[in-house]
């Protein structure tokens, strides 16, 4: 199965008006697509970023590893070569823009959890 995206791309715009997916999924395949003159990444203001954690078992024999590899230069070209943005180099896949915040631009823990309560204590 296709995601939207990739369903709008190969069959054309008419299949979705739009299509909602991080800008490392899109920002590659749309350059290189052949419709790629009609669509354009629009971005939510404000802007919000996922940050990627690994958490290896502290002291095991494979989290110095992993850390080399996470750490190295091949990773983050591999990471910038599949769209993401790395610091210290060029997106692959665009432009990117616009400026990554910085922090994650999302609310803290808890406010969806207090914005409930109080929707609770509206309707009662």
């Amino acid at each position: 199965p296709r995601t939207p995206l990739e369903e709008m791309l190969s069959k054309g715009p008419a299949t979705f008006d739009v299509a909602a997916t991080t800008e490392a999924a899109a920002a590659g395949p749309i350059a290189r697509s052949r419709v790629n003159d009609q669509l354009s990444i629009i971005y939510p203001s404000p802007l919000s970023t996922a940050d990627v954690v690994l958490a290896p078992v502290a002291g095991s024999d494979g989290e110095a590893r992993l850390r080399r590899l996470v750490e190295s230069r091949d990773a983050a070209d591999a990471l910038t070569g599949q769209g993401w943005r790395v610091d210290g180099q060029s997106p692959a896949g665009g432009p990117g823009e616009p400026p990554l915040p910085p922090d994650s631009g999302l609310p803290r823990p808890g406010v969806l959890q207090a914005l409930r309560t109080l929707w609770i204590e509206v309707i009662r």
